[in-house]
């Protein structure tokens, strides 16, 4: 059968996917090129065999400048239900990190070939990154991982995920045994590295009896890490305890910062120095830090040996370029106060002020507020003022008055779980990745 045929065989106007085809292709004629592969991303979601979407995704990308990207779709075109085609797209859309426009392919790739291992598990991983642990599991558990060490692992990651732990831990066991017999092997670091991380996922979870989808239970589960501030479980909205968006103030700041100093007293942990990241965003958050605890303030060195410190900086993403704090050692504690929880990152940070999806800092360009004449909504100028005035400045406002007692209680009971803090973590930060069972949507895009 001929291309020709095929689309007419295929009657438009029964796709789900038409009405934003239209949309997308009116968008691609006034040359709004990026509106139109986000339409067209969500209408692959709805019917990924409409092929009018992959001659529009090719001419789209190719006047985009993304030729690679649309010889991916000219193959699919050519050899239409062919399985390499859909998984060449599915890998390609993976490895960039564009796992919802990656989910429709690998999906098909798999309805054509049921067994194909590495698609299972990349479309696992997808719907994980989607917070969809429970499809996760069930495509892994739908097929024979024929000891495939990734897929295995990732299989028992989502059982943890979806707090079913009958037999992980017999798996676990078996696994690290294999790979204790080449751990000379320096191949095998990096899955002996994960075996360790789920076996303290498994020790976590078995912690707390019936974990709620809350970001507190699931985030100190994953990492051993702490979230001071996030909405309580009656006010969870739409991401389970997570912010969406965030514009900063002092007093929000000042909320945290005071948070953070209960915390350390409620783990009895003693800090000698606080050593912000050298951006300055880093440092107005550290010496406000610095002047909440009452000790010294240094800008962080790489080099430096520093014990009993706290290092501060004020977005996870900062601390991608500092690898050698993956170990826990000296006494160090990491302090973020912003964590983006769709982006991944190199090291996920002891202690978290909160989670949200975009962040703005005060003393940035572009904060929004009311004018309290005009009752307009205005953009605020950038604070230049020196990072220890604007400091100085948050350290003197009122931090809200909260009741802490419940979530001082939970960090207290498993305080010798908590990474860099109790006895019962091992000496690793690990990667934060986005896959979580606590419910969220990318409302970013």
């Amino acid at each position: 059968m001929g291309l020709f045929d095929l689309f007419k065989k295929q009657a438009p106007e029964t796709s789900p996917a038409h009405e934003r085809y239209l949309k997308a292709k009116a968008a691609f004629e006034k040359k709004e090129y990026q509106e139109a592969l986000g339409l067209l991303i969500e209408a692959f979601n709805q019917d990924v065999d409409y092929m009018p979407l992959y001659r529009l995704s090719a001419d789209c990308l190719g006047t985009l400048g993304g030729q690679d990207e649309q010889q991916f779709f000219e193959q699919a075109l050519a050899t239409p239900g062919q399985f390499e085609a859909y998984q060449q797209l599915g890998e390609h859309f993976f490895q960039v990190e564009h796992f919802r426009m990656a989910m429709p392919f690998l999906k098909k790739a798999l309805s054509l070939n049921s067994t194909h291992v590495n698609t299972a598990h990349l479309l696992a991983v997808c719907y994980a990154k989607e917070f969809q642990v429970d499809e996760a599991l069930r495509i892994l558990e739908s097929i024979d991982l024929q000891k495939d060490f990734w897929a295995v692992h990732f299989l028992n990651k989502c059982r943890i995920l979806n707090n079913k732990l009958e037999g992980v831990k017999e798996e676990i066991y078996g696994i690290r045994s294999f790979l204790e017999k080449y751990k000379d092997d320096p191949g095998m670091e990096v899955p002996i590295r994960h075996i360790d991380e789920l076996t303290d996922m498994l020790y976590r979870c078995r912690l707390i009896a019936a974990p709620e989808k809350h970001i507190r239970d699931w985030h100190f589960i994953q990492y051993g890490g702490v979230v001071l501030d996030y909405f309580d479980s009656a006010d969870q909205y739409v991401a389970g305890g997570r912010y969406v968006a965030l514009w900063g103030n002092h007093v929000s700041i000042k909320t945290v910062i005071h948070k953070l100093r209960i915390f350390l007293d409620t783990v009895d942990r003693n800090i000698r120095v606080v050593a912000g990241l050298p951006d300055r965003d880093s440092e107005i958050t550290g010496r406000a830090v610095a002047a909440e605890l009452g000790c010294s303030y240094i800008t962080y060195n790489q080099n430096s040996d520093l014990s009993d410190a706290l290092i501060v900086s004020a977005d996870t993403s900062l601390l991608n370029g500092y690898g050698e704090l993956e170990e826990v050692k000296n006494g160090q504690l990491i302090f973020t106060l912003n964590h983006s929880w769709l982006g991944s990152a190199l090291i996920t940070p002891d202690i978290i002020g909160f989670m949200s999806q975009s962040y703005w800092y005060p003393w940035g360009e572009g904060q929004m507020r009311i004018n309290e004449t005009t009752q307009e909504v205005e953009h605020t100028p950038a604070d230049n003022r020196t990072p220890a005035e604007i400091a100085n400045d948050i350290h003197h406002a009122p931090a809200e008055e909260k009741d802490l007692a419940t979530q001082m209680d939970f960090y207290r009971k498993h305080a010798h779980a908590l990474k860099g803090i109790g006895e019962h973590a091992t000496l690793r930060r690990y990667n934060f990745l986005t896959e979580s069972p606590v419910p969220g949507s990318y409302f970013r895009h």
